[in-house]
């Protein structure tokens, strides 16, 4: 099962570009290593993963920050787990969105 935002914009304080994710997070898998460098390039959007385990369940949390300094965040995680997700995405969404 998964989750996902709507874009929301970026907050500026904490995000001057897609690659300032990695500042936060220091076991951040960086997407754009493992796909092809052109659409990469082409599109300019920074793709990130988190794994994350809270107890014995396992959340991955999927970053695509855009250069338009918007982002969109999923979650996927088993269905017994939909409100844990829940309460991980609102999470980022508060620590990273513009107010």
């Amino acid at each position: 099962m998964k989750i996902k935002s709507e874009e929301i914009d970026n907050n500026p304080i904490l995000l001057k570009s897609g690659k300032d994710y990695k500042k936060y997070f220091d076991h951040i898998i960086d997407m754009n290593i493992m796909l092809d460098y052109e659409s990469i390039k082409e599109k300019g959007d920074y793709k990130y993963a988190l794994w994350v385990g809270i107890k014995e369940d396992e959340f991955l949390l999927k970053i695509i920050s855009k250069p338009n300094n918007k982002t969109m965040f999923v979650v996927k995680t088993l269905e017994k787990n939909l409100e844990i997700a829940k309460y991980i995405l609102n999470n980022f969404l508060f620590l990273f969105q513009k107010e």
